[in-house]
């Protein structure tokens, strides 16, 4: 399975290690250049900063435009493909694991990934390769690091998006026409998960997201389009609410399984 990997053009050490983990593992791995603050004009900012449940960062509408700019290729592809932020660190088995995911049909996406926050996972599981299994993910709560995304699924996402823009994740996550699994043991965390897990970090953890501090708000109706972000995000969290109710007695909320000896080091390296 083809994987294409997000990363800035600045973000050097991360795109080695990239790159080092994708040969040691035994995947291919396209390099896509992040879309960066730079690249969004400050009219299309103003018009799509506010679309989400809150005021978003530019930063964080670069981040999306990226994900999104993913999707478009995907839609057009014919098999899954592997989508990686710069920091995602994976399980030695993630080839075997992707090789048995190119087998599954009627699938739209497949996260890879733990955050350490509950999910809303099924109760009864498909085998997947050795030890990980398929479990249906009816809510996800953060995390587009690591996920596996079908040509029709990528449709689904650009068709809920147009004209709008959000956090990656929390549109996938907010994505209940998706027909999504998890896969468990998780196959993947961020770097900045690494000590929650107890796994070592191979790379910096650090964000460049957050490096800036509140969104720009040039435009005189800002006011109105924040309360608007609050009605949505009320009903968002309502949406939440129904999805929990009607998963009940086929679902439990749990976090996803995490076993830090699977992960991949540069010191695992040889003994794959």
């Amino acid at each position: 399975m083809k994987a294409i990997v997000i990363n800035l053009e600045s973000a050097l050490e991360r795109r080695e290690f990239q790159l080092k983990q994708a040969k040691a593992l035994g995947f291919e791995l396209e390099i896509f250049s992040a879309v960066t603050c730079s690249d969004i004009s400050p009219q299309e900012y103003q018009s799509i900063y506010c679309t989400w449940e809150r005021p978003m960062l530019e930063t964080e509408v670069a981040c999306f435009k990226s994900h999104y700019k993913v999707w478009q290729q995907i839609a057009q592809a014919k098999q899954p493909i592997l989508v990686l932020e710069d920091d995602a660190i994976l399980v030695n088995d993630t080839s075997a694991i992707l090789q048995n995911l190119m087998a599954m049909r009627e699938i739209d996406h497949v996260s890879l990934e733990a955050r350490g926050r509950k999910k809303i996972l099924s109760s009864s599981s498909h085998p997947l390769f050795n030890q990980f299994v398929l479990r249906r993910l009816f809510q996800d709560r953060t995390g587009a690091a690591a996920y596996v995304l079908w040509p029709s699924g990528a449709r689904k996402l650009l068709d809920n998006v147009a004209g709008k823009a959000g956090l990656a994740d929390a549109i996938i996550c907010a994505s209940y026409n998706l027909n999504s699994y998890q896969v468990e043991p998780a196959a993947a965390i961020q770097a900045d998960r690494c000590d929650f897990y107890n796994v070592n970090s191979p790379i910096n953890p650090g964000s460049t997201i957050n490096l800036q501090s509140k969104p720009l708000r040039a435009d005189a109706d800002s006011s109105l389009k924040t309360y608007v972000c609050k009605l949505r995000r009320i009903n968002g969290q309502l949406r939440m609410a129904r999805r929990q109710l009607t998963t009940l007695g086929k679902s439990k909320r749990r976090m996803a399984e995490v076993k830090g000896s699977l992960f991949f080091s540069p010191s695992s390296e040889e003994k794959l």
